[in-house]
């Protein structure tokens, strides 16, 4: 058996692997759902909870012709250096694997893909890496993108990072790998002094570039937001009135991406407990088109300090703390079939005392309790009925028949046919 420290200055024991996982997260689960208003169940056929793609050629076809996953895949993730993350990996599950480990690994823990060890593919090539997933039985996850876009990166350090993801981009698409993911920093460089916009036309036009690598290979770039108020309070200098923050939200990366012509191949690659330090609202998922979502994070927030003041490093499996909502956030990407990987991301060094093994049980028993938990949950009507929703709850008998009668005296004494465009009206 082994001793971890859990709660305040509390210890345990733990004597088998996710058994006291599961059910704590379940306890944790129950205390959720029972001390909140039960929403009116809503009925909706399974077609109706899909929402389809645009018809826009230039969006990847998910789960059509070129690999594309089928579903929400459960991706292992050790291709990572321990703890701090440091250059060239993605995410972080503490422990470290060979690829060739890392694919029985995920084969015996019941994984349904695995992260990509860019290392191998530059050593063994593609089919290598083909190989492997076939004898396990694996789909591909993601693999790390090379390309520092903000602007601690100068210019020559970017066409050299540049001329990397030229070379690795055709090498990963051949390995059958669609994901590629990196984080932008939510504040701006001092020195050089840039400013929020002056940051955001650099890292646009760099991500302009990026793009045509990656509609060349059909590939999704899944670029994350960073949460934490405190990143951006202490970072560059004093954020009050000085205008050195960045994007840090879900609609700041959108807006990104269409700012840059690249909404088709850059998406977002959700974690959870930035989302949680940004407010954790459904509404602003609920509202993304399926393609928009490219990698998820999930893991659970520090239940000892304010949403304000959470760290970026001290982050749990899902469900265990019980703060971050990870089963909402996953019912949302169900309801809009979403289609990509999903990892477990903690950042907490009671792992450091566990083995590799025993890890990653213990991340697969939470990303199944996580992913049991959505798919029970119902989402309420509030959030994606179809019912009116009225904006004068106060109005009095009659109040908007008056208004559209006051409305088309306006139009009339103005000459604005009611059909007529603003131009056509003003000429």
């Amino acid at each position: 058996e082994t001793v971890t420290r859990v709660g305040a200055g509390q210890l345990k024991t733990r004597h088998t692997v996710g058994a006291d996982l599961d059910s704590h997260c379940a306890s944790a689960t129950r205390r959720t759902m029972t001390s909140l208003p039960q929403p009116t169940p809503v009925t909706v056929s399974p077609s109706e909870q899909r929402r389809t793609l645009a018809d826009d050629e230039d969006i990847p076809r998910l789960g059509g012709a070129g690999a594309w996953p089928t579903k929400l895949l459960r991706t292992l993730n050790v291709t990572d250096s321990d703890w701090d993350v440091p250059w060239p990996h993605i995410g972080t599950l503490g422990k470290q694997l060979p690829f060739p480990e890392a694919c029985a690994m995920a084969e015996k823990h019941g994984y349904d893909a695995v992260h990509l060890d860019v290392d191998f593919l530059l050593e063994h090539g593609p089919e290598a890496v083909r190989g492997l997933l076939q004898q396990h039985g694996l789909e591909p996850g993601g693999w790390r993108f090379p390309c520092h876009l903000h602007d601690l990166s100068d210019d020559a350090y970017f066409e050299a990072e540049f001329a990397q993801l030229e070379r690795e981009a055709p090498l990963a698409a051949a390995a059958g790998y669609k994901f590629t993911s990196f984080h932008l920093l939510p504040w701006s460089n001092a020195t050089p002094k840039n400013r929020f916009c002056d940051h955001f036309a650099l890292v646009a036009a760099r991500l302009r570039r990026v793009g045509e690598v990656l509609k060349k290979y059909d590939m999704r770039l899944a670029l994350e937001f960073l949460g934490p108020y405190g990143n951006r309070r202490i970072n560059g200098i004093a954020t009050s009135g000085g205008g050195f923050d960045f994007i840090h939200t879900i609609e700041g990366i959108r807006c990104l991406a269409a700012a840059a012509g690249v909404s088709s191949h850059v998406g977002l690659k959700l974690d959870v407990h930035h989302w949680h330090c940004t407010g954790g609202l459904l509404e602003e998922l609920i509202c993304l088109e399926p393609h928009e979502v490219a990698l998820v994070e999930l893991n659970d927030s520090t239940a000892s300090v304010t949403r304000r003041a959470q760290p970026e490093f001290d982050r749990d499996v899902p469900l265990r703390n019980g703060v971050s909502d990870s089963a909402g956030l996953l019912a949302v990407l169900m309801q809009l079939g979403v289609k990509c990987p999903v990892h477990v991301e903690s950042f907490t060094r009671r792992f450091m005392i566990k083995t590799t093994d025993e890890a990653i049980a213990e991340h697969k028993a939470a990303m199944d309790l996580c992913f049991d938990a959505a798919e029970i949950r119902t989402l309420p009507q509030d959030l994606i009925g179809t019912q009116p929703h009225i904006n004068d709850p106060h109005s009095p008998p009659g109040w908007d028949e008056k208004m559209q009668a006051e409305l088309a005296q306006y139009r009339s004494r103005h000459g604005l046919n009611k059909n007529a465009s603003p131009t056509a009206a003003a000429s």
